[in-house]
């Protein structure tokens, strides 16, 4: 009703949210976790089960492919064990250059050994003579922190695709999820150094991400089967799939940001007076527009990005 509070999506973020403010959140699917859930399939079976199996004989699949909990914040940490007891797990991982069948265990800049002749020292001196630090994108900070040769190499294609093209738009972000020390670097060009970054280790609930999700939302008041159509800002209203309408006072929105939901009257200005104004798009190109438009919802009138300015070498 009008002079209340929505929370649309029921994912961790909505669930989270619902717990600390007691609103109710509204979920599209008819169970929570939104891409953090899990489901369990039998071997030779195609039905998707929300549970396990008594006799456990089942597969487990997690829809968002492995959204692991990092970080160690000692009250989030337990209040996710109070739910859904797990355990920590070290993380192993590397880099593969499929063009040297070459792997170089991660973080790469402090593993500069394994790489080929010539590759180290550069990488070292280009490191070393780092001065920039007015940084406006994520391309900017990571040439000025790693080097051009260790850019070219691996961060800039792999951000690329991480960033779905708009490393040379986005602002750059928090270092300590890849972290820059020489003396690590220095000493990783000729022996073992320790793993580092915010992902060294990772928390995981033991019945998988479904389990804490399901905890979370017993504890919280949540609508399923409620796909949000469209948001009407400016009458304060929420239009749902099923043609009901709910007002509020308050809204917190977890949606995906490429989900189309603000009607086209009520839109962030900008977004649309920038719009183009032919051709077709696709999911990916909405997603480089809506941050281009620097807004964080999607809207139905998109068409196409306007055109990157290719970066040259």
């Amino acid at each position: 009703m009008a002079g209340s509070a929505l929370i649309l999506g029921g994912g961790v973020t909505g669930l989270a949210t619902g717990i600390a403010s007691g609103f109710p959140v509204y979920e599209a699917a008819d169970v929570p976790g939104g891409i953090c859930a899990s489901y369990y399939v039998r071997p030779g079976r195609a039905e998707r089960l929300s549970a396990p199996p008594d006799d456990g004989e089942a597969y487990r699949f997690e829809i968002g492919g492995g959204h692991w909990i990092f970080g160690g914040a000692p009250d989030v940490l337990t209040f996710i064990d109070t739910l859904a007891p797990g355990r920590r797990y070290v993380r192993h991982s590397s880099v593969y250059f499929a063009q040297d069948e070459l792997y170089v265990p991660y973080p790469l800049q402090n593993n500069l050994r394994y790489l080929k002749d010539g590759i180290a020292p550069r990488a070292l001196a280009e490191m070393s003579s780092r001065t920039k630090s007015d940084w406006r994108t994520m391309a900017d900070w990571l040439e000025s922190s790693f080097g051009k040769t260790l850019f070219d190499l691996f961060f800039y294609p792999f951000n690329v695709r991480y960033t779905d093209g708009l490393v040379d738009r986005v602002a750059p972000q928090d270092a300590y999820k890849s972290p820059v020390q020489l003396s690590l670097a220095i000493r990783g060009a000729f022996q073992g150094t320790s793993a580092v970054g915010y992902n060294v280790s990772y928390f995981y609930p033991t019945d998988g991400l479904s389990a804490l999700a399901q905890r979370m939302a017993a504890r919280c008041t949540v609508v399923y089967g409620r796909r949000v159509v469209e948001i009407r800002p400016d009458q304060k209203r929420v239009v749902f799939a099923d043609g009901s309408e709910e007002g509020y006072e308050r809204l917190v929105s977890t949606l995906p940001l490429n989900r189309r939901c603000w009607s086209r009257t009520s839109a962030p200005r900008r977004a649309l007076d920038a719009r183009p104004t032919t051709g077709c798009t696709s999911p990916t190109a909405e997603r480089r527009f809506i941050a281009w438009a620097s807004t964080a919802t999607s809207i139905p009138c998109f068409c196409r990005p306007p055109p990157a300015t290719p970066r040259t070498a």
